[in-house]
């Protein structure tokens, strides 16, 4: 009897295995079939070379110490007056709380380098008082791709967390939501090198807010993302002199696997990426293997080219955090999206890293997991 039960254990594990597989796959196969617009659709970006060599140095500085954070000038608060308003004033009159919500805006530190559209930093705040003390614990949320505005993070995560007095802080990144430039087609990026542009400024930008909630007093801080969100999440814990929790939900280790042998490697334009490799890939860099630029542009080529650009995104190739707080990366058994080989990478680079395992592929993860973020947050304070 005890072993049939077991078979059957077995065989229900196996078949939810299955599901939260296929459902990876279907959702990549929908977004490929009808999707009307790819990931680098103009190549891999004229400025592709400059913006690898920026990451690079800009990885030596943090590892030194000496990656300044910018320091906010001024940040222009903005009533909200849409139903992100009517949603937290029902929340409060119920709780009988003084719950605020309010959005702020500033420039952001790597504005000269952006398109117009992306050079004023946007975020969404959620505070549990009228005022912000040194006793609220933050978390700063930070996008995954393709979320375009505040309200997947708002409802699933933020508003729960006000009933246990925690604040939030949602980033809108750079080429997303009111940040995308008017040429790109949603959360499609245009050229390889507008994806280093994203990382780097959302890092920044995360390291700006932080800075100045320290400032303000606060010490219990956490940054948490989902996918690309958590990957960038470390990344900004990685460069900060003071310590700061991290939750990275179903998160890559880099977007090297993602893009180039992922589910998600089906929406890039693999054609426009093979014609301009060799125009626009002419890198000297140490840290980057020059490109043998005289081979014929076929596939595989290409995506050699490509993780060779993306490795720079490598969490294993920033500095370990300086004052590491407690770390905590939850990983979906059957993600499609992320390495095999991803969990590994993270432990052996932060060996005090929690792994929480769930029984969830990459999409799966994202749409029903977020009661299990929330708990990994609270658990960080």
């Amino acid at each position: 009897m005890a072993t049939t039960t077991t078979t059957g254990r077995s065989l229900l594990l196996r078949h939810e295995e299955v599901v939260h597989r296929g459902i990876d796959h279907l959702f990549g196969a929908i977004t490929s079939l009808f999707g009307s617009a790819t990931f680098f659709s103009h190549g891999f970006g004229a400025d592709c070379q400059y913006w690898c060599n920026t990451v690079s140095k800009w990885q030596a500085a943090a590892a030194q110490s000496a990656a300044d954070i910018y320091s906010i000038q001024t940040i222009h608060w903005i009533q909200i007056q849409n139903n992100y308003s009517s949603l937290l004033q029902n929340f409060t009159k119920k709780n009988h709380s003084k719950d605020r919500l309010i959005e702020g805006e500033f420039r952001s530190p790597l504005a000269d380098f952006l398109p117009e559209e992306s050079q004023n930093a946007r975020f969404l705040m959620t505070c549990p008082s009228d005022s912000i003390d040194g006793s609220t614990p933050f978390v700063l949320f930070l996008a995954g791709t393709g979320e375009h505005s505040y309200t997947t993070r708002f409802h699933s995560l933020a508003l729960p967390l006000l009933r246990e007095g925690i604040g939030s802080i949602i980033l809108e990144n750079s080429y997303y939501g009111r940040r995308r430039p008017a040429n790109q087609f949603g959360a499609k990026l245009r050229v390889v090198s507008d994806l280093l542009a994203l990382g780097l400024s959302t890092v920044e930008e995360a390291r700006a807010i932080l800075m100045w909630l320290h400032k303000q007093g606060v010490r219990k801080l956490c940054v948490a993302g989902v996918s690309q969100g958590g990957l960038h999440a470390a990344m900004t814990v990685s460069s900060v002199p003071f310590g700061v929790s991290v939750v990275s939900a179903f998160a890559p280790e880099s977007a090297e696997y993602v893009f180039s042998d992922g589910v998600l490697s089906r929406n890039l334009n693999w054609k426009s990426l093979a014609k301009s490799r060799q125009h626009s890939l002419k890198l000297t860099n140490e840290d980057i293997p020059q490109l043998r630029l005289n081979e014929a542009e076929d596939l595989v080529s290409t995506k050699q080219a490509l993780r060779d650009i993306l490795r720079q995104t490598d969490i294993r190739r920033f500095p370990l955090p300086k004052q590491p707080q407690q770390s905590i990366l939850i990983a979906g058994d059957s993600d499609q999206y992320v390495s095999p080989s991803s969990v590994k990478h993270w432990t052996e680079h932060w060996p005090w890293l929690d792994v929480r395992w769930t029984r969830a592929g990459h999409v799966s993860g994202i749409l029903f997991k977020s009661k299990t973020i929330r708990n990994a947050i609270t658990d960080t304070f």
